[in-house]
């Protein structure tokens, strides 16, 4: 772990820190040879360096946790968990932990996973 994300997760609500780390756990799972990257806001994790190899971003608000998914727009979402306006990109709100036993969150996560394996 990084100097800068360490220091970052340091100054988390406690309660919101279990949630982040949880939710990393869970996109790194999801992904083959997971690459990582922290700007100092956003823990990505993907398949390769930059803004190109990423899938997903991580990110710690005031009471919760944020999952961004690239492309998210391309998703199939019956379970309605995708929020965002975006042209591309949307995310969960992560309030707690379990949540991320949601069998819907997981076939999101699986989802875009596939797709970028497709989009490279």
């Amino acid at each position: 772990m990084s100097e800068d994300l360490g220091s970052f997760l340091a100054r988390l609500d406690p309660a919101v820190r279990r949630i982040f780390f949880k939710t990393h756990a869970l996109v790194r799972r999801a992904i083959p040879k997971p690459v990582e990257s922290f700007d100092g806001q956003y823990l990505g994790v993907g398949v390769g360096e930059g803004y190109k190899g990423m899938i997903f971003a991580v990110s710690a608000h005031g009471a919760h946790v944020t999952l961004g998914i690239y492309n998210g727009v391309q998703l199939a979402d019956p379970d309605g968990l995708l929020e965002g306006k975006g042209k591309r990109h949307r995310h969960v709100k992560i309030r707690d932990a379990g949540q991320l036993t949601d069998p819907a969150l997981a076939r999101l996560i699986a989802l875009a996973v596939e797709n970028k394996a497709h989009d490279r």
